[in-house]
């Protein structure tokens, strides 16, 4: 086990939510583990995730500059708010469009707590599947008519939220090396997708 970063997470450089699949950056010595780290607050590090969200965003493209902090209301939960929080900048570009959801490739700017979820939430457009940020039940008991049944059988294929973590791109803070890491989603989410395509247009 690398012998660096927190004891019950050794070498772990950042964070992915619970329920979040996708890909990590772990160190194996406590000087890289520093670097990295430094390299992730100083925004060299590109994190690109893929999430399908429910609704219909305005924009194809565009930012969320929005604080994020603990919330008031629910304390396990993060929250846009003024009070108590951290500048939190994610950017998005729209990748395919569904009946009642789009498909987004998203870049973390910074990196706080729910930040993806937070964000998309407060749009009105909660991450599918995520039952603490709205996209599980709240949102999908607004809609009517054939969405319903389709929004059953998804929900039945994703038991989590569809939100994943599919290209690291950083410089190795030794060596030098230009890194560019990809991984595509996982069994779960793409037969989320394959339903879609075929049922969701």
């Amino acid at each position: 086990l690398p012998d660096c970063g927190e004891s019950d997470r050794p070498g772990i450089v950042h964070r992915l939510d619970k329920n979040t699949s996708g890909l990590l950056i772990i160190a194996r010595t406590e000087e890289t583990h520093g670097l990295l780290q430094q390299a992730i607050q100083e925004r060299r590090v590109k994190r690109q995730y893929l999430a399908l969200i429910c609704g219909h965003l305005a924009e194809e493209s565009g930012r969320i500059d929005l604080p994020i902090g603990r919330s008031l209301r629910h304390r396990t939960r993060m929250a846009v708010t003024n009070q108590n929080s951290r500048e939190s900048v994610t950017d998005y570009t729209l990748k395919d469009r569904y009946r009642s959801y789009d498909l987004v490739e998203i870049v973390l700017q910074t990196g706080r707590t729910h930040q993806i979820r937070v964000h998309f939430s407060h749009l009105g457009h909660p991450v599918f599947g995520d039952p603490e940020y709205g996209g599980r039940e709240k949102w999908h008991r607004g809609i009517f008519g054939p969405e319903r049944p389709l929004a059953q059988k998804l929900l039945g294929v994703l038991q989590r939220q569809a939100l994943h973590a599919g290209r690291l791109v950083f410089v190795h803070p030794i060596t030098g090396e230009a890194l560019d890491f990809a991984a595509e989603p996982p069994a779960d989410f793409q037969e989320l997708l394959v339903v879609l395509d075929a049922e969701g247009r």
